[in-house]
């Protein structure tokens, strides 16, 4: 593994709504990269999320302005991404006021300032019933034209960070959580879609929650080179210190999946990209333990085997990094794009790449 080149996506902002996190990167058809995220963030948890997006046209190297995709009056979270033909699928998730109440005190986010404290409650109050009726919970829009503008969001069932995959036949498939409006067993499911991006049916469930203290969420599907499917699921227990990825496996185009199965790696959440070459590659951010940071793994029969971690990023300054996503650009090269921080005294996070080869 050789790494070519480390970068930013996101420019540095001096002061204000400056957190940016939980990327999606793909490669468009005329090679262009796409990457969207939530941005112009306070915090980890806060109302002013928005989905952003900026392009490369040079494989990675160098990035465009970020631009805004989606602002709902809610905490625009997440910017999963998808091409199907002519068309760009983008997944995201609306938080309300009641999570981002609850959690703030609560959590290791709560307003380090009173500036702070009274903008999020300020932004709060002036979110409506009639807001969250139209917004919350996990949404989908499509762009036809190239990523540059979406449609107004609609409402999917699951949730997921990264979006849909579409088989090489044009099926389109989902695989993510119940949206906290959904009514439902907890756990990972698959939807999914017409042409006309509807879901068709209800979802399929894949894997239950294995009791109340572990937390099975954010996969991420792929369609391996024999066409197979595989699901990998971020599967966390706090109380074991359980921080790691199961793995799915349908081989009937999505009709079935397997038992999920643990991999007895550290870190989490994961995703999965094929390469022209067909070496799978799947990512994902090490949060707990020695060297945090970014890590990635290769399978060269269709996801039954991995070879050993290979560090993208060892130099993470706490947890709150990673989400990981891979794609390929036109010289071949693997593009990395994952969320850190600048440095322990900054909340700054950035949208950061890495560039670089199996070879």
């Amino acid at each position: 593994m050789k790494i070519i080149k480390h970068g930013f996506v996101s420019p540095q902002q001096p002061k204000g709504q400056r957190y940016n996190a939980w990327p999606t990167v793909i490669s468009l058809s005329d090679g262009t990269l796409l990457a969207a995220w939530s941005g112009a963030r306070l915090k980890h948890i806060c109302p002013f999320g928005k989905v952003l997006a900026s392009r490369s046209t040079d494989g990675g190297y160098t990035w465009g302005e970020p631009y805004v995709i989606q602002n709902t009056p809610l905490d625009d979270r997440d910017g999963g991404l998808c091409q199907v033909g002519d068309r760009i699928l983008m997944t995201s998730f609306c938080a309300g006021r009641a999570k981002t109440a609850f959690f703030i005190p609560h959590w290791l986010h709560y307003p380090r300032t009173t500036e702070e404290r009274e903008l999020i409650e300020k932004r709060l109050s002036e979110i409506t019933d009639a807001d969250e009726d139209r917004y919350l919970g996990p949404t989908l829009t499509v762009s036809k034209d190239n990523g540059y503008t979406f449609s107004d969001p609609i409402h999917v069932p699951l949730t997921s960070p990264h979006g849909p995959m579409v088989t090489r036949s044009g099926e389109i498939l989902h695989v993510g959580s119940l949206g906290s409006t959904e009514k439902g067993e907890p756990g990972i499911y698959v939807e999914r879609l017409d042409a006309d991006c509807r879901v068709i049916g209800a979802p399929q469930l894949i894997m239950a929650m294995p009791d109340k203290d572990t937390v099975v969420c954010e996969p991420y599907a792929a369609e391996m080179p024999n066409g197979d499917i595989l699901v990998a699921i971020r599967v966390q227990n706090k109380y074991k210190c359980l921080y790691t990825v199961y793995l799915s496996r349908s081989t009937d185009g999505g009709k079935t999946f397997s038992e999920a199965k643990p991999t007895g790696w550290n870190g989490m959440p994961p995703h999965i990209f094929v390469t022209s070459k067909n070496e799978v590659i799947l990512s994902y951010g090490v949060r707990l333990g020695e060297g945090i940071g970014i890590r990635a793994r290769v399978s060269r029969d269709n996801g039954h085997t991995w070879s050993e971690e290979m560090i993208l990023r060892d130099d993470g300054f706490d947890w709150d990094l990673g989400y990981p996503t891979t794609t390929e650009n036109a010289r071949g090269e693997l593009v990395t794009v994952y969320y850190m921080k600048d440095n322990k005294t900054l909340t700054e996070n950035r949208i950061r790449y890495v560039i670089w080869t199996l070879d």
